[in-house]
């Protein structure tokens, strides 16, 4: 008598995140993200959603797993995205101090460029910065130059009170 056997397999495959350095704007080939899969069968590896890899520092990124017999797993991996060498860069991004309640002027002191095109100009998002209430916020900075290439920039806002305020004012007078 004939006997068919039918071969399954119901382990997902695994592998080990990296952390890679990217520019702003390239999409990293999602095995090179990967390291050490361990599974019986080929292992395909691509984006759990497709990241925006625009914003400077280290961005969490998703990856999904599947063998040939479609068990499928999802590892993270780490993307710190430098500035691209063929587009936007910002100056003037360093940490804003501001005192409880005044206004904040957020592109003051700040240029972006571009080798290309040179002065760009750029949009601020200031996400959920309020200027009334003591604390640390991040406001978004983003350029787009001739070629598309987009480039955002998180600064951190402190908003203090008004003695430490006139502490900072006072010790930045000094050192000048």
């Amino acid at each position: 008598y004939p006997v068919t056997y039918l071969v399954t397999e119901e382990i997902p495959p695994k592998a080990i995140g990296l952390s890679v350095t990217a520019e702003a704007g390239s999409l990293p080939d999602p095995e090179s993200l990967v390291d050490q899969i361990v599974d019986h069968t080929e292992v395909t590896v691509t984006y759990a959603e497709i990241p925006e890899l625009t914003v400077l520092g280290s961005n969490d990124v998703v990856l999904l797993l599947t063998d040939e017999f479609g068990n499928s797993s999802q590892v993270k991996a780490i993307v710190d995205v430098i500035p691209a060498k063929n587009g936007p860069n910002f100056s003037g991004l360093d940490e804003l101090h501001i005192q409880v309640g005044s206004t904040i002027s957020y592109k003051s002191g700040v240029s972006a460029v571009d080798a290309e095109d040179g002065e760009l100009t750029f949009q601020v998002d200031p996400g959920n910065v309020d200027n009334k209430k003591i604390g640390t916020y991040t406001a978004y900075y983003t350029a787009t130059d001739s070629d598309g290439h987009t480039l955002t920039v998180p600064r951190t806002i402190v908003i203090q009170d008004k003695a430490e305020a006139a502490v900072e004012k006072y010790a930045a007078d000094v050192i000048k």
